[in-house]
C-alpha cells in the first residue's frame, strides 16, 4: 500500500515537473502588436497604409541612425510609449536623459556598442521600444488597459479605418486576462511571485 502511494506521489511530482519545465521553457505569451515600429498600428489595428517594407514608403521618419521623434509625434499621438515611460516626471528632459533615467538597471551594452573601450555609440536601430520589449504591449499593461487604451487607440486616429477583426480592437481587460490564462502562465506567475520577479 505504501509503495503504491509513493509511486503515485512520484508520478504526480514528475508530471508536475515536466509540465513546469515545458511551461518555463516556452510559456505562452499573448502579444497583439507586431514587434516592429509602425506595423502594430498601421497593419493590424488601423489598416492604414504604411508603404512598402516600412513606413518610409510614405513617411521619412529617419534622421541619421535614429528616428526623428518630434516629426513622428507631429503626425501621431505624442504619448506613444513616452507618455508613461519617458518623461513622466521629466517632461522637458532630453531624449538622452529620458532613456537613461528609465533604463538605470539595464546594462549599457544592451543599447550601446563600445569602441576602444571608452567611447559609447548608440546602436543603429533608433527609437524602437519594441526591439527589447517585443510585442507584449497589451499583456504587459493588462492591469491598466482600461485607463490607457486612448494613448494608442484614441481620438488622434480620427478618420482612420479601425480593424474590428483585430484581437486588440475589441478585447476587454477581462477577456484578455481569461484568454491569457494557461496552466503554464499560472505556474510561471506563481514562481515569479514567490521569487519576486516582475
Amino acid at each position: 500500500m505504501k509503495k503504491k502511494l509513493n509511486k503515485k506521489i512520484e508520478f504526480i511530482l514528475i508530471t508536475f515537473l515536466i509540465l513546469l519545465s515545458v511551461g518555463l521553457a516556452k510559456a505562452e505569451d499573448f502579444g497583439w502588436h507586431k514587434p516592429i515600429l509602425c506595423f502594430g498600428c498601421h497593419a493590424e489595428t488601423l489598416e492604414a497604409g504604411y508603404g512598402s517594407g516600412e513606413c518610409g514608403g510614405c513617411h521619412d521618419y529617419r534622421n541619421g541612425t535614429g528616428i526623428n521623434v518630434p516629426f513622428m509625434e507631429s503626425n501621431h499621438n505624442p504619448k506613444i510609449c513616452r507618455a508613461c515611460h519617458f518623461g513622466n516626471t521629466m517632461v522637458n528632459a532630453s531624449i538622452k536623459e529620458i532613456f537613461h533615467n528609465g533604463h538605470n538597471n539595464i546594462e549599457c551594452t544592451r543599447c550601446h556598442t563600445e569602441d576602444n573601450f571608452t567611447v559609447i555609440k548608440i546602436k543603429n536601430n533608433g527609437f524602437v521600444c519594441v526591439s527589447c520589449h517585443s510585442d507584449k504591449v497589451h499583456s504587459i499593461h493588462i492591469n491598466k488597459l482600461d485607463k490607457i487604451c486612448n494613448i494608442c487607440h484614441g481620438s488622434w486616429a480620427n478618420g482612420k479605418v479601425y480593424n474590428t477583426n483585430s484581437p486588440s480592437s475589441n478585447m476587454s481587460q477581462e477577456s484578455a486576462q481569461l484568454e491569457k490564462f494557461t496552466i503554464f502562465y499560472f505556474i510561471k506567475s506563481l514562481f515569479n511571485t514567490l521569487l519576486g520577479v516582475k
